[in-house]
């Protein structure tokens, strides 16, 4: 199975998404104060900002599928 994903997801910082996405090999695409992109190879992930978000309570979700997990 290809590398895929859907994602669309709030934030409660764009900046610390960044990093955090930054860190598993992905890059920055787009960044404006209202929605960020991020690459890796073909997985795209986008970001809007939610300063409020409560992580707990949240029901957004992203699946991430790729080839070699231990790789990643």
């Amino acid at each position: 199975m290809p590398d895929r994903i859907t994602a669309n997801l709030p934030a409660r910082s764009l900046a610390d998404i960044a990093r955090f996405y930054e860190a598993l090999g992905f890059s920055v695409e787009y960044a404006g104060p209202e929605w960020m992109t991020m690459r890796r190879g073909p997985l795209e992930l986008e970001f809007f900002p939610h300063p409020d978000l409560d992580p707990a309570s949240s029901w957004h979700s992203a699946c991430v599928w790729v080839a070699d997990v231990e790789a990643l």
